[in-house]
């Protein structure tokens, strides 16, 4: 599929792999995106927290580089990487110079296909899967937001990205990789390119290299209604957040946009409706914003 106006194209692999490009004039860097249905909505009730020790150990090594290899090689590349696990994704992101990209794709493709997830990296990943939900002790305002998901929203798609700490320490290294490979299917998973990128070219590279890549991977159906409704938490803080959490528009509905411009003049920065109402003319606050995402 190709779409002229703004040389953005689309091509579907025979194993269900989806590949977009938006080639931009002028530019000479590229920015590649891989988007794995491996997310926070795929863990294992007694596993929470599996994508978040996940992101830690894909970094340290895969394919036939160790994680020091790994590390230099991106940087002989010129390649930025860095990984974020989400709700339904894991979205892994390199950015380079466009005549590197033969360089930075193949790397890009063994963290996904062949991660080394090595025995010394699991402890260290685990551990700082930890220290993610401990930190939320002093954010209470971070805790007010996950526990306002987790009661708006229908399971599993009201987990936090963070897990839990009984999930995490349930983990073992086997349990991880088993995860991971089963997970990890061409079916379902995205990969974008954008910048000063060749998409004929990128065609042709990634079929020839995930042509043995089979399976499909569909997002997991909701598991019941949330509760919704009001709640509270106490806490032993000075502060008090409060979250009101509502529906709103599909981004593809035709009132998406309208409610984008609501929140731009609700919370705009310091022009804010609500910010100069509210805490400014008020001084019934410090901090006070809206904002629209996609669940």
């Amino acid at each position: 599929m190709n779409d002229d106006q703004n040389n953005t194209r689309v091509h579907t692999f025979d194993n269900g792999l989806v590949l977009v490009t938006e080639r931009v004039s002028g530019m000479q860097s590229a920015a590649l995106r891989c988007m794995i249905p491996s997310g926070a909505v795929f863990e294992d009730i007694h596993n929470l927290g599996a994508s978040s020790v996940c992101s830690e150990m894909l970094m340290r090594g895969a394919g036939e580089l160790d994680s020091r290899q790994q590390a230099d090689a991106f940087d002989r590349a010129g390649a930025l990487r860095s990984i974020e696990n989400g709700i339904r994704y894991m979205q892994l992101s390199v950015t380079t110079l466009g005549h590197r990209v033969d360089d930075a794709l193949p790397m890009l493709m063994d963290i996904v296909r062949r991660p080394r997830m090595a025995d010394e990296s699991f402890a260290p990943a685990q551990e700082l899967a930890m220290q993610g939900v401990a930190s939320l002790a002093d954010d209470p305002q971070h805790r007010a937001a996950l526990a306002a998901r987790e009661r708006h929203l229908p399971a599993p798609y009201n987990r936090s990205t963070l897990g839990t700490a009984e999930g995490i320490a349930s983990l073992t290294r086997d349990t991880l990789v088993s995860w991971w490979t089963h997970n990890t299917r061409p079916g379902g998973t995205v990969l974008s390119a954008a910048g000063d990128v060749d998409h004929d070219a990128l065609v042709e590279k990634i079929g020839t290299a995930c042509a043995d890549w089979e399976g499909r991977v569909d997002m997991p159906s909701i598991q019941g209604p949330p509760p919704r409704g009001y709640a509270h938490l106490d806490d032993d803080s000075s502060q008090v957040q409060i979250l009101i959490v509502h529906d709103g528009p599909s981004q593809g509905h035709d009132d998406a946009h309208l409610e984008k411009l609501t929140i731009a003049v609700l919370s705009g920065g310091m022009s804010g409706r609500l910010f100069t109402e509210v805490r400014e003319k008020r001084g019934l606050c410090y901090a006070v914003s809206s904002s629209y995402r996609a669940v």
